[in-house]
């Protein structure tokens, strides 16, 4: 599970390539320490965390009330008010 697609599942960006460049310019964190790898490889129960920017945190809000509600996976948990998220399991392919 790469971070920049749980990012764009989360709706933090509208688009997988604005998830990379939130990464890569460190505004995202895991588990309460900076990543900038878009690849990253997420883990069951990482904790994914916009960083405490009031700048940052204003523009990811008004995208929230701007774009269409975005139904967010089973596997994963996201608190729109504090901009943090979880990974609950692993994606499962079997449908």
């Amino acid at each position: 599970m790469r971070l920049d697609n749980i990012i764009f599942k989360f709706g933090i960006a509208p688009t997988i390539a604005s998830a990379r460049q939130l990464i890569s310019h460190g505004h995202i964190l895991i588990n309460n320490e900076r990543v900038n790898i878009p690849g990253y490889q997420c883990k069951v129960k990482d904790q994914i965390s916009v960083s405490k920017k009031p700048n940052l945190r204003q523009l990811i809000t008004k995208f929230f009330s701007e774009s269409e509600s975005r139904i967010i996976p089973s596997h994963l948990s996201f608190n729109e008010s504090s901009l943090d998220g979880k990974i609950n399991s692993i994606v499962s392919r079997e449908s």
